[in-house]
């Protein structure tokens, strides 16, 4: 399976050319972030966005269901999955074995992918990590919802639990249109008659949460990528 930036996915859904040298530059990520490129990116796509928070040790099941390439048809054309690599990608490469293991050793306290979800609950209680975080817009103000994954067995499991919850979210989504409130709150009553545990953030921007990522993973020299093929 390949995947590749995020960075190179917003620049593909830009229409002005002009964008293409941001490529690689990440201290230009609040300029190619902006609302109106973002805007570009979610009309292109047509969905919603689901971030994985995972630590490569403790969280291994996860990494090795990423590796063994069913994501991009277990989440369906309606969900753009992003998860962190410690490698940046702005060209395509290939989720192998040897993926995450630069960052392996680092403490799930300050973990790249766990510092992102635990910016977004400064004054709550934090969230049981793993888990997804489902974001409906990054262009306007937000409210994702942060679903815990919980103690799996084996990546069988991990995958049924994923694809569980990325059906969940696709009939929420289509069921409301798209409409930010709406999906919010009917995703969320969906959880809870399932019995899933999932945790709301406060509105925020999620904009300011995307450069904030591209910066912490730039200072750990690593990427928010998705898979290649999942973009339209």
């Amino acid at each position: 399976m390949l995947v590749q930036s995020l960075i190179t996915n917003i620049e593909s859904a830009i229409s002005n050319r002009e964008h293409n040298n941001f490529s690689g530059n990440i201290t230009n990520s609040e300029d190619l972030l902006n609302i109106e490129n973002l805007k570009k990116l979610e009309d292109t796509f047509g969905g919603i966005f689901a971030f994985i928070a995972f630590h490569p040790k403790t969280d291994q099941l996860i990494g090795d269901y990423l590796q063994q390439g069913s994501i991009s048809s277990d989440s369906g054309q309606h969900i753009f999955v992003l998860f962190t690599m410690d490698v940046p990608a702005f060209k395509p490469i290939k989720l192998n074995s040897g993926a995450f293991e630069k960052w392996i050793t680092i403490d799930k306290s300050i973990h790249p992918s766990y510092q992102l979800i635990y910016s977004l609950f400064p004054n709550q209680s934090q969230p049981e990590l793993p888990g997804i975080l489902f974001i409906s817009k990054f262009s306007s103000p937000d409210s994702p919802i942060f679903v815990s994954i919980g103690d799996m067995k084996t990546s069988n499991e991990v995958g049924s639990f994923f694809r569980k919850v990325f059906k969940t979210a696709t009939k929420c989504f289509l069921e409301t249109n798209g409409t930010t409130e709406k999906f919010t709150s009917k995703f969320g009553t969906s959880l809870a008659i399932e019995k899933i545990k999932y945790q709301h953030v406060g509105p925020t921007s999620m904009k300011e949460w995307l450069v904030k990522a591209f910066f912490i993973m730039k200072k750990n020299l690593g990427d928010i990528v998705t898979v290649v093929g999942l973009f339209k």
